[in-house]
């Protein structure tokens, strides 16, 4: 996975999450969480009790919202927390800088930018595919 798409992602969860949310308490170790939550952050486990507080909040606000999910939406977010957790280092470093970036810019810019990315999250995996493969081999 490249780091614009992590970006992109990061972008469209944090979108999703209402600040109040983010303000309640998750202090939680992995071994403290409920059944539902470590299945859906089951990714996370080895880096769990290593996340910073705020990371902690970010991540179960969106397994609060899990049960209220259509089971593809349910798939479609483990599967990029999947992708997430995959990243090296590195790679979450450069996709966190990119989400600031993408923060900083005017809110009609961002709208724009999460338009864009809803369409190509509606694209068939072949045609993702084929412009990863395309991006990889521009100069």
């Amino acid at each position: 996975m490249d780091i614009r798409f992590a970006a992109a992602l990061m972008l469209a969860v944090g979108m999703c999450i209402p600040g109040p949310l983010l303000a309640q308490e998750v202090s939680s170790t992995w071994d403290q969480l409920d059944s539902q939550q470590r299945e859906v952050l089951r990714p996370l486990e080895r880096d769990w009790n290593n996340l910073e507080p705020e990371r902690r909040e970010r991540w179960m606000a969106l397994v609060r919202k899990y049960p209220g999910l259509k089971p593809e939406q349910q798939q479609r977010l483990k599967a990029r927390i999947q992708d997430w957790a995959s990243l090296s280092p590195q790679q979450k470093s450069e996709a966190r800088e990119i989400f600031r970036q993408i923060q900083g810019l005017p809110p009609d810019k961002r709208r724009e930018l999460l338009q864009k990315w809803q369409e190509y999250d509606q694209f068939p995996p072949e045609l993702k595919e084929a412009l990863r493969a395309a991006r990889t081999r521009a100069p």
